[in-house]
């Protein structure tokens, strides 16, 4: 998912850095943990800029990496400018509604789309979704090949978040991806229950995928460059998207 496009739409006038997902740490092995990622990340951010002057953005899997970056700067006494979470969860917040709720949502599917070999297909595709709900909105994004796949999979899966006494900001997207129809989702993201400032929760247009495309972009720029003039941004503020 590029950020390009979310970029030359914000009004913010700081500098924009993207981090890319760093595959191995500093000994050449591959990374394996939330932590770990996190801590690649507040090192490069660091040989940039104080992280007193950022802030922080993450999207889907790389919110749960922002959240670490800012609790593990916390434990060091230091606190980026804002914490901004684009439908971001918790593994514990999303869990497989029950069997027959499942199997109604077939139901109106198979009758929306017909009762032919593209209703087969869907319910095969649903059926293996319900099987994983908690983690398979995280595996099924991945554009850039299996490695990234397989290494953010072990590190959502395995992720047990610490508290962050600081404020969070939640963007969610207004509509259901079709996905997450099959489960029940924490509309706070879980992170009511590790984060203990303040948690904004702002809805924007558009899913999961589409909150991010032409369509939609000029509104949720918009909600991040409020967001910005909100915080105690200066004009010295960076912007850092995962």
């Amino acid at each position: 998912m590029s950020f390009m496009e979310l970029s030359r739409n914000l009004d913010h006038p700081g500098a924009i850095y993207g981090l890319e997902f760093p595959y191995r740490n500093h000994a050449g092995n591959p990374v394996q943990t939330v932590e770990e990622i996190a801590d690649l990340f507040n090192e490069a951010i660091a040989r940039i800029t104080p992280p007193q002057n950022v802030h922080l953005m993450g999207y889907s899997f790389g919110g749960l990496v922002a959240y670490e970056m800012a609790r593990q700067l916390q434990l060091r006494h230091l606190q980026v400018r804002s914490l901004i979470l684009l439908d971001s969860f918790l593994p514990s917040a999303v869990r497989p509604r029950n069997p027959l709720a499942r199997l109604g949502i077939h139901a109106r599917r198979a009758w929306r789309h017909g009762f032919g070999a593209k209703a087969v297909r869907m319910f095969e595709k649903d059926a293996s979704f319900a099987n994983g709900a908690a983690t398979q909105e995280y595996r099924s994004l991945r554009p850039n090949g299996a490695e990234i796949d397989r290494l953010t999979r072990r590190a959502f899966d395995t992720y047990r978040p610490g508290t962050y006494k600081g404020d969070l900001i939640f963007i969610h997207p207004m509509e259901i991806s079709e996905w997450l129809e099959f489960c029940i989702v924490d509309p706070s993201g879980g992170w009511r229950s590790t984060a203990l400032g303040n948690i904004r929760n702002i809805p924007t247009p558009g899913n999961h995928l589409s909150m991010l495309h032409k369509l939609h972009i000029d509104d949720l720029a918009r909600i991040l460059d409020s967001c910005f003039s909100s915080s105690v941004a200066t004009n010295t503020g960076q912007y850092a998207p995962l």
